[in-house]
């Protein structure tokens, strides 16, 4: 959904929608750590919501989305360094 608004020239709905799916999988990563389908999720979520910052000039808030979707893939990688999705 959060694609969607971004691509139809939404970037507040597209902003918001992306917020909450980064909220929902940061607790359910925090529910089940070590599931990396959890944390893969999250990394994705992040890293969407970077892009739709980016776009709307917002720099910092994408600058630290794509910091901690890259510190949730380290994670990944860390647990299976053989995990292809890390």
């Amino acid at each position: 959904l959060g694609e969607v608004y971004h691509r139809t020239g939404n970037p507040g709905p597209a902003t918001a929608t992306l917020a909450r799916a980064v909220a929902i999988n940061r607790r359910l990563v925090t529910a089940s750590p070590e599931d990396p389908a959890k944390r893969r999720k999250l990394a994705l979520s992040l890293w969407y919501s970077a892009v739709v910052h980016r776009a709307n000039d917002r720099d910092a808030e994408a600058r630290a989305a794509i910091e901690e979707a890259v510190a949730q893939a380290v994670r990944l990688r860390q647990r299976d360094p053989m995990d292809a999705g890390a």
